[in-house]
C-alpha cells in the first residue's frame, strides 16, 4: 500500500504488525496505542539487514538510575544512538559450538590482551585455561567433551564468561552491545508490555526463537532467558543485562554487573553490529 496510512482503527494497547513493501525488508514492530500517534517506521532496502538481525533506527536510550551520566550534555540528555543492528535471538549453543569446533579458544586474536584475576595479570594462555567445561575441554561449564546435551540445539548457550561472550563476538565479526545499545533495543521503559510474555519462572530458558516478549523493534527474549553481556565495565565487573528466566522480573529494567570471570549459568549473550560512526571509545565506558 502506500503511506501514510490513515484513517483506520487500531486496537488500544499493545499490537505487533508486519509491514512489507518489495524490494524492502520485512519489519515486525511493536507498537503501544494509548493515544493518537504518527509514526514514522523505516525499512531497509532488501538485503541490508541479515535475517538473523533487526535493525534499530537511530533514537534516545531511555536509561535507569545514574548510569551514563559522562556522557550527558548540559542539559543532562544523552545524545541519541545511532542506527544499529541487533541479533533477533540470544546466541544458541549450535551457534556457539561453531566457535568451540574452530578452535576459538585456540586462537590468541579473538581474545582480550589483558586478562586480570584476584589482583595478578594472567597471559591469555594461562587465563584460558579458566573456560572449560565438565570434562577440562574448552567450553561453557555444562557442557561434556565440547558438546552441548543432545537436543539443545537452539536454546541459548549458558555459562559464559564475559571473556568468552567477546571473543565469539570478533568470531562471527559482530560485537557486544554497549549499556547504551542495549537499553535502546529492549525499551525497557515499555516492560509492562514486554515482561509479561517473556520467559520468566520456569526450570530454565525456553529455545532462543520460543522466548517470547518481543521488543518495538523486533528482538525476541531481551527480558528474562538468559542475562546478556555488555560491553561497559561497572568497577571491576561488566554490565550483564535483561535479568535471567528465575531473577525478578523488575531486573528488566534494571543495571546489574558481574564479574568479568563469572560462568554462572545464567550468563548468556545477544550480538550487535554497529555504524561505522559509532563512538565506541565514549558509549563503552564505565
Amino acid at each position: 500500500g502506500s503511506t501514510p496510512i490513515r484513517d483506520i482503527r487500531v486496537p488500544r494497547g499493545i499490537s505487533s504488525y508486519r509491514l512489507e513493501l518489495d524490494g524492502y525488508t520485512t519489519v515486525e514492530r511493536v507498537l503501544v496505542a494509548t493515544e493518537v500517534t504518527l509514526d514514522t517506521i523505516y525499512l531497509p532496502q532488501a538485503g541490508e539487514v541479515p535475517t538473523d538481525m533487526v535493525f534499530v533506527p537511530t533514537g534516545y536510550a531511555v536509561l535507569p538510575g545514574t548510569v551514563g551520566a559522562a556522557l550527558r550534555d548540559s542539559s543532562g540528555t544523552i545524545p541519541p544512538i545511532e542506527a544499529f543492528l541487533i541479533d533477533r535471538y540470544e546466541v544458541t549453543n549450535q551457534q556457539y559450538k561453531e566457535f568451540v569446533d574452530a578452535g576459538g579458544y585456540e586462537n590468541s586474536s579473538y581474545w582480550e590482551s589483558r586478562f586480570e584475576l584476584d589482583g595478578s595479570v594472567l597471559p591469555w594462555s594461562e587465563a584460558v585455561k579458566q573456560f572449560v567445561d565438565q570434562s577440562g575441554r574448552f567450553g561453557p561449564p555444562a557442557w561434556l567433551v565440547g558438546d552441548y546435551p543432545s537436543g539443545d540445539d537452539d536454546l541459548p548457550v549458558q555459562g559464559i564468561s564475559w571473556f568468552e561472550a567477546r571473543a565469539y563476538a570478533r568470531f562471527v565479526d559482530k560485537d557486544l552491545p554497549t549499556y547504551f545499545h542495549w537499553h535502546r533495543a529492549a525499551e525497557a521503559q515499555e516492560a509492562n508490555y514486554v515482561v509479561p510474555t517473556s520467559s520468566f519462572g520456569g526450570d530454565g530458558p525456553r529455545a532462543a526463537g520460543e522466548a517470547g516478549g518481543m521488543t518495538s523493534f523486533g528482538a525476541i527474549g531481551m527480558a528474562g532467558n538468559v542475562r546478556e553481556w555488555t560491553l561497559n565495565p561497572s568497577g571491576n565487573a561488566h554490565f550483564i543485562l535483561g535479568a535471567a528466566w528465575d531473577d525478578p522480573t523488575y531486573l528488566f529494567s534494571q543495571h546489574y554487573a558481574e564479574s568479568p570471570w563469572d560462568r554462572s549459568n545464567k550468563n548468556g549473550l545477544r550480538l550487535v553490529r554497529y555504524s561505522s560512526e559509532v563512538d565506541l571509545a565514549g558509549l563503552a565506558r564505565p
